[in-house]
């Protein structure tokens, strides 16, 4: 009996010391985190108005088939390499964030709402 004891009692401290070795916490990420996160991204991002975008850009705007939405804000974002030129439509209720690059060229476009 007293070597069945030990070796339950091994056997339950094996257990207690892999579940302490494999044990992960996951990082916390609380609302303040996303919000200076967000923040950080942003701080490239400045808002300009139309005549500040330049003629080729403009240009690579009217050639889209975007032409015809409403432009609600305009911004120049600047990339570790690149200046990008951001246009924020609405196109049949949805609020769309579409980018060119500085010589008029279609990047990406980006659901918001």
């Amino acid at each position: 009996m007293k070597i069945v004891r030990n070796l339950f009692a091994s056997l339950m401290l094996s257990f207690a010391v892999a579940g302490a070795a494999f044990a992960q916490t996951p990082e916390q990420v609380t609302p303040a985190d996303q919000d200076t996160e967000m923040q950080t991204e942003q701080t490239n991002k400045k808002a300009i108005a139309m005549e500040e975008v330049p003629v080729e850009v403009q240009e690579g705007l009217e050639d889209t088939n975007i032409q015809t939405a409403q432009v609600e804000e305009v911004y120049q974002v600047e990339a570790t390499d690149e200046v990008l030129y951001e246009f924020v439509v609405t196109i049949q209720d949805v609020k769309w964030a579409i980018q060119f690059d500085d010589q008029g060229n279609y990047v990406n476009k980006t659901a918001l709402s």
